[in-house]
């Protein structure tokens, strides 16, 4: 646990904790994942690059998940496997993103 999470448990009151953002402030930006030399390359596990990614996704479609514009269409995957990727990455959506929200 680094000292942001622990801040935020020190700070919670009660609720559902949402540590949402947290990482993404320390995350290189996409162009410095893949510029620069071989020997100073970052790579982030790929849950991570995946999870990055699909999060970026979600925001360019308005966290629409199916249908014309939806995040499963801007990345050429079915809607079910797209959501099953996102509970295996531990992203919320649908009614679990409004729960997640609302404590």
């Amino acid at each position: 646990m680094n000292k942001t999470e622990e801040y935020h448990l020190i700070q919670h009151r009660g609720g559902a904790l949402a540590f949402d953002g947290i990482l993404a402030p320390t995350l290189p930006k996409m162009s410095e994942v893949y510029t620069g030399s071989e020997a100073h390359q970052i790579l982030l596990p790929l849950d991570e690059m995946n999870a990055l990614h699909i999060r970026r996704a979600l925001k360019l479609a308005k966290n629409k998940i199916n249908g014309p514009g939806g995040t499963a269409e801007l990345l050429k995957i079915h809607p079910n496997t797209l959501r099953k990727k996102m509970d295996k990455l531990r992203i919320p959506y649908g009614r679990k993103k409004i729960a997640s929200l609302g404590k």
